[in-house]
């Protein structure tokens, strides 16, 4: 869709709109901006054209395919092996997450005629979500989404939504070796996850243990021990866990950096337990609380904060108030025996 209206989409870029169609897990996105009394024409346009296109011209399907095709070569063969690991964790947990490697098979068997009434298998059970945010008023967004509405010519709703479900590891400690894919890699790469399931106590607790221990693993494993040039901890949230993600890409071999990660541990929970002081955990704490009390910056911000909310189907806005205030009230005490 993107690619066939290029030309006009051009024009609308230089009158100060844009636009993008894109793939996501469960489904499409459609993301459009810029000055609001063109913006119903330019979402009408985009969706008229989702649900008119039928076919596909052999140009396009050709430039598509072929850029498509490149991407996820590049993805599968050439990727750090960093973020070659954190991928490969994520489609081991995650049900809506589709190698590039067999997303990659399935391209290249795929033929122009695949693709004829495509769209009117997509788009005849969906189901629409739209978020309006900006000089728009409700009557505004309810135009909008008449729009959308009609000219998706929506005729029912799904019977069905994509699942998306995440795998709990196994308790205990689970060693996965993997080969790289990239023969002229150098490096290696540990990945060490926590999870935990997500609950306004992990939230804060787990965020906390991340805040006070990413620092001291960076300063451990990179600065004195020289381990690799990235060395990583934070706290990732998902839809249903939170995981305290260690990362060391790394030319030393694996099983030594995975036992130099476990010391680090063994030391850091005996400081945690013994020796953090009141002041550094309070210091970390009002850190965290401010990040999340900060307002957005502009209205891309503030729209990728709500957006995210109904991407993951949990539609809380109130969530990060909640969280600063959760926050607020953590004790180093609680720290410890969580």
């Amino acid at each position: 869709i993107m690619e066939s209206l290029n030309e006009y989409l051009y024009d609308a870029r230089a009158a100060g709109l844009s636009c993008q169609l894109s793939a996501v897990q469960v489904g499409m996105e459609l993301s459009v901006s810029g000055f609001s009394e063109k913006l119903p024409l330019l979402v009408q346009i985009l969706a008229k054209s989702m649900r008119g296109t039928s076919s596909v011209s052999p140009d396009v399907f050709a430039i598509v395919r072929d850029r498509y095709m490149r991407a996820l070569s590049n993805t599968a063969l050439k990727q750090r092996p960093c973020d070659l690991a954190a991928r490969k964790a994520a489609e081991l947990r995650e049900s809506l997450r589709f190698p590039p490697e067999e997303q990659l098979r399935a391209l290249q068997s795929l033929q122009l005629a695949d693709l004829e009434h495509e769209n009117l298998r997509l788009l005849s059970g969906c189901q629409v979500e739209m978020l309006v945010e900006g000089d728009m008023t409700a009557g505004n967004a309810e135009e909008l989404a008449a729009v959308v509405g009609r000219e998706l010519e929506q005729v029912a709703a799904p019977s069905a939504l994509p699942v998306r479900a995440e795998a709990a590891l196994p308790l205990g400690y689970t060693v996965w070796h993997l080969d790289g894919t990239n023969v002229e890699e150098r490096n290696n790469n540990v990945r060490l996850e926590i999870q935990l399931p997500l609950s306004t106590e992990t939230y804060v607790y787990g965020s906390l243990f991340a805040r006070l221990l990413g620092t001291k693993f960076f300063e451990e494993l990179r600065t004195k021990e020289q381990l690799g040039y990235i060395v990583q901890m934070s706290a990732v949230e998902s839809h249903e866990y939170l995981t305290v993600a260690c990362t060391v890409q790394t030319e030393f071999p694996p099983d030594y950096v995975r036992s130099r990660i476990d010391a680090f541990f063994d030391t850091q929970f005996e400081w945690l337990n013994d020796h953090l002081d009141e002041k550094e955990f309070l210091r970390q704490r009002e850190g965290l609380v401010s990040n999340l009390a900060e307002a957005p910056k502009n209205l891309r911000e503030e729209f990728s904060r709500h957006w995210a909310e109904i991407a993951r189907e949990d539609y809380d806005f109130g969530r990060r108030e909640r969280r600063a205030e959760a926050v607020g009230a953590a004790s180093l005490p609680q720290l410890r025996s969580f």
